[in-house]
């Protein structure tokens, strides 16, 4: 490296003349945008005269005075570009790193800019679904990361650039500080690399994911896939506590809104919010065309409201004004989103609204209109068609258990089947509890309630496979699953 201008920035080897000139002059604060800011970060990208590649710059900026207390004993900007090239020296894709600059608050980090965009914009864009090709040089990319030892204390689908085509895609890392290289990486740093793999993985049909899984060193792909789902869970379990709060208020996940119908907290798109906002009028307008009653009872009413584009779910909780911590309405919001956190097959819920009047609604996605006791009753398809059913059944169930999700009205009635994705969806979540393990107690009762709910021609034989490929997945004994099996004799 060589010692860059008065300003002190430190550069690569390898820098143009001209962008070195460019960043010591200061004139890039001149031409930068702001592209994201935090209470300790602002990013900004600029592009320096003459040409070539855009330049991100991350400003640290100390927003406390323990922050402040802690820039003299490190500069997170001269950190993580030594990181950048540690990594690009393991041959690892990442982040070109350009320079750092020391500064009375933090530091400022320059990187040139990579083409693309980053893997969660790529995920929530809906385009991956099962494709092979994907998932493979995604396995490839991160068997990589395994192998040169990477241990990335914040490895997310944010972190992961990717450009191409979806069946030819690259990928390379963003965000490095705090990575190191460790030859004899352990089975933390493994997960650490590997747990935002999960979502990805749930849908794929078992035998594939473990072929993918097969792909990455470590250990055999069914006892991989049980601890990835374990830490998982663990992880969205420790994150909880800051996402509960931003679920309960205006914040980068929730918008709030006040009206004559009472008090909104929207979630997801925003693109979606007339469209939420429209369901709930029609059902308090009583549309008979558009509004289809599915339940009634004296603590609630649930329907269907169909809307331009699609249709949604309402749930109305009647008289919980005077249950301000235990309402069922707000239990609904928050499990429902903790539970879609740990896995995308939990249907979504968009909108919680303290109404006006005293009542609480719930506007969730419609997720389909057939449940599995329907579609597998004497009308619905074959036995080698309920089989693959009964498999998907068996696996997601199984990924709730490892990762603590326990559902406690888990019956057939409460999963939707979405034949033409060939899914399973979740709904329902108002009673849904979380734990760092299964109890064995929980895991009898969704055992017992599917085979109560299940249809009475499903044979012995399609409830015990049913078990076997959930012991699989769970990881249980030969001798648990024995036992288990008087549950679905009946």
């Amino acid at each position: 490296m060589s010692g860059g201008s008065p300003q002190r920035w430190t550069f690569g080897a390898d820098v143009p003349e001209g962008v070195r000139t460019y960043l010591a002059s200061g004139d890039w604060r001149r031409d930068a945008v702001e592209v994201k800011r935090n209470r300790r970060r602002v990013v900004y990208r600029c592009s320096p005269p003459g040409g070539g590649p855009a330049l991100y710059l991350k400003e640290d900026v100390a927003s406390s005075l323990f922050d402040w207390a802690k820039t003299w004993f490190r500069c997170k900007a001269k950190e993580e570009f030594l990181a950048l090239q540690a990594i690009r020296s393991a041959g690892v894709a990442s982040v070109r790193p350009l320079g750092w600059l020391p500064t009375p608050r933090g530091g400022v980090l320059a990187t040139e800019e990579l083409l693309g965009r980053d893997l969660r914009r790529t995920i929530t864009a809906g385009v991956i679904g099962g494709r092979t090709e994907f998932l493979e040089a995604l396995a490839d990319f991160v068997a990589g990361l395994v192998r040169a030892g990477v241990d990335h204390p914040d490895l997310h689908a944010g972190n992961i650039m990717v450009d191409g085509e979806l069946a030819t895609p690259t990928f390379a890392l963003l965000d490095l500080y705090g990575v190191r290289l460790r030859p004899d990486l352990d089975t933390a740093g493994r997960h650490r690399l590997l747990f935002f793999l999960v979502p990805l993985l749930v849908e794929v049909p078992r035998l594939r994911r473990e072929r993918l899984l097969r792909r990455i060193p470590g250990d055999a792909p069914r006892k991989a896939w049980a601890a990835l789902v374990r830490a998982w869970g663990q992880l969205r379990g420790d994150k909880w506590g800051g996402w509960r709060r931003r679920l309960l208020g205006k914040s980068s996940v929730c918008r709030e809104q006040v009206d004559a119908t009472g008090h909104w907290l929207l979630a997801g798109s925003p693109d979606k919010d007339g469209a939420v906002r429209e369901a709930l009028a029609l059902y308090r307008a009583g549309d008979s065309a558009r509004v289809e009653l599915l339940k009634d009872d004296r603590k609630r009413q649930v329907a269907r409201v169909r809307v331009p584009g699609g249709s949604y779910i309402v749930k109305e909780y009647r008289e919980v004004q005077r249950r301000w911590l235990w309402r069922p309405d707000r239990l609904g919001w928050l499990n429902t989103a903790r539970a879609r956190s740990l896995s995308p097959q939990v249907a979504s819920c968009r909108a919680w609204v303290r109404g006006s009047s005293g009542v609480g609604y719930l506007v969730q996605e419609d997720v389909g209109t057939a449940c599995l006791h329907n579609y597998v009753a004497a009308t619905g398809p074959a036995a080698g068609e309920r089989r693959f059913w009964l498999a998907a059944l068996a696996d997601t169930l199984a990924f709730l258990h490892l990762c603590g999700c326990f559902h406690a009205d888990l019956k057939a009635a409460n999963w939707i089947v979405d034949a033409a994705s060939s899914r399973l969806r979740i709904v329902d979540c108002d009673d849904v509890r979380f734990y760092r393990q299964m109890p064995e107690w929980a895991r009898e009762r969704n055992l017992r309630q599917l085979a109560e709910s299940c249809p009475p021609h499903i044979a012995l034989r399609e409830r015990l496979r049913f078990l076997v490929l959930y012991g699989r997945v769970a990881e249980l004994p030969p001798a648990r699953i024995r036992a288990l099996a008087g549950l679905l004799s009946g």
